[in-house]
């Protein structure tokens, strides 16, 4: 209700956009210009990588009601840290283990609406600008995985990669995820890729997509 401004409770939780984060992943794949290569995976699981990604980056503190200072995040600060074990607990919690869209680490509340920079007792004038502040910058430093399935269909195997539209991925199989040979390459459209492969005699066959350019 304080963040709605709306007094009635019903009116202030119909309100809450508990679900916005979902619209960034798209937003986010339209304008951000980096190099795929270059961004980290949304997935990465070492913690490490997460503190190094918010080293540097602004974040905004309240030391007063309404009052709000810019400081630079360090990487070895106890609020760095909180942020990075609640996005590896986030992910860990998913359904499946992994988050599908960038969007997704919108959900961890430490890097919105519970963010250790800001003073909780002093909420009287946090926006929505406020507690995006740190995943506005965030988002354009980190790519979503390309996610795939595979099922047989007519005596061969129907292989399906996601991706980002305009960029190659070479298609890798394996019979022991170890040795891997690229089996086709692709560039994606409508962030989908689709190809058939014989089954392999191996008793099993893994399927991998690497990100080319």
């Amino acid at each position: 209700m304080i963040w709605t401004g709306d007094p009635d409770a019903a009116d202030a939780s119909a309100m809450s956009p508990a679900q916005d984060w979902r619209l960034a992943s798209l937003l986010a794949s339209m304008f951000n210009t980096n190099d795929l290569r270059s961004l980290v995976s949304v997935n990465n699981p070492d913690p490490n990588a997460w503190l190094v990604l918010l080293d540097g980056l602004t974040a905004l503190t309240n030391t007063a009601s309404g009052v709000f200072d810019a400081i630079l995040v360090s990487s070895n600060s106890p609020q760095a840290s909180i942020i990075a074990s609640a996005i590896q607990a986030a992910r860990n919690g998913q359904q499946s283990g992994f988050f599908r869209d960038t969007g997704d680490i919108l959900s961890v509340p430490s890097l919105t609406t519970t963010s250790p920079f800001l003073n909780a007792a002093l909420s009287n004038g946090i926006t929505d600008a406020v507690y995006e502040e740190i995943p506005s910058q965030l988002l354009s430093l980190v790519r979503a995985d390309s996610i795939g399935s595979a099922a047989p269909a007519s005596g061969r195997i129907a292989i399906q990669f996601t991706g980002y539209d305009g960029h190659d991925y070479a298609i890798q199989a394996s019979s022991d995820l170890v040795n891997w040979s690229s089996i086709s390459t692709n560039s994606l459209t409508g962030g989908m890729l689709n190809i058939t492969n014989p089954p392999s005699n191996a008793d099993k066959q893994f399927y991998r997509s690497v990100l080319l350019n």
